[in-house]
């Protein structure tokens, strides 16, 4: 019974006749009366005793009558309820960061949304790209932030500014020594160096190093930046990282050095899986990101 034809039925049944309740609904007298033919059929009963004058309800039109009045108020304030909710943003939200973002952009994007929607709650959840894709595939978490590259077929996703890469070095280190803020590939190249352990980033340090017709002396891959961090503390190596790895440092005996000659850059995003339902906390807290990241 769909509520097209309740609406129809209460309107002829308030009017009691078919031409004055056509007028009312804006439509024809014929389709009227062939749309209350359709509801008795489909009811298997009489609803109204005709006559010349006017139409009077039947015993089951007047049951009829009464329940369609209750269906179409539980139906309004249903409708109420659902745009009460659109409005209202709550709940948890389940995001998984690589370390770096983490440590930056995520923090004060949530300090200002927070302020707007209060009564979100937040469950974070840390790892390397490669991790964090895996989260999102799984349906553990909403919304991911990794690094390039990923695969844009499966993936709604907003670009954040593109970062250097840079070496990341104990400040004891002979290279710190120097005073340029920069520093080249080739003189890094025969240093120990610590690379992101993810397969594709390996990839493409490869391809970057083949710029300048060298190999790279990797000795250690970190599958989390903390691991690179603690290593380079030591002054076991020199960790390339994006540059963003300075909110991961402060306080700490490390300095960075842009690498140039040739400059490489990285760039997060942040990603969440196409057709997927996202609660209403997420889909507002994805529009402030693209907001703030136009």
């Amino acid at each position: 019974m769909e509520i097209r034809l309740i609406k129809y039925f209460l309107t002829i049944a308030e009017e009691k006749n078919i031409t004055k309740a056509a007028e009312k609904l804006h439509m024809s007298q014929p389709p009227l009366s062939r749309q209350l033919k359709l509801l008795e059929d489909e009811l298997g009963v009489t609803l109204f005793e005709r006559s010349k004058k006017k139409l009077e309800l039947t015993e089951e039109g007047y049951y009829l009558k009464s329940r369609s009045k209750e269906i179409l108020e539980l139906i309004e304030q249903t409708e109420m309820q659902l745009k009460e909710m659109r409005k209202s943003v709550t709940g948890t939200m389940n995001i998984g960061t690589i370390e770096t973002a983490g440590l930056g952009v995520l923090p004060n994007w949530i300090a200002e949304f927070q302020k707007q929607f209060p009564d979100v709650k937040y469950n974070i959840s840390s790892g390397n790209s490669d991790e964090i894709t895996e989260k999102l595939n799984k349906g553990i978490i909403d919304i991911g932030i990794i690094r390039e590259p990923f695969n844009k077929e499966i993936y709604k996703y907003v670009n954040l500014e593109e970062e250097s890469w840079v070496a990341l070095m104990n400040k004891d280190h002979r290279l710190a020594q120097e005073i340029n803020e920069t520093i080249s590939l080739n003189q890094i190249v025969c240093e120990p160096i610590i690379t992101p352990a993810r397969a594709a980033r390996g990839i493409e340090i490869n391809k970057w190093f083949d710029l300048i017709g060298r190999k790279p002396n990797v000795f250690c891959v970190y599958g989390t930046l903390m691991n690179a961090v603690v290593l380079v503390e030591r002054n076991t190596g020199i960790a390339l990282c994006p540059s963003s790895v300075k909110d991961a440092i402060k306080e700490k005996n490390l300095i960075t050095k842009v690498i140039v000659e040739p400059e490489q850059k990285s760039r997060a995003v942040v990603i969440w899986k196409k057709y997927k339902y996202m609660s209403n906390a997420c889909q507002q807290f994805l529009e402030y990101i693209k907001e703030v990241n136009e």
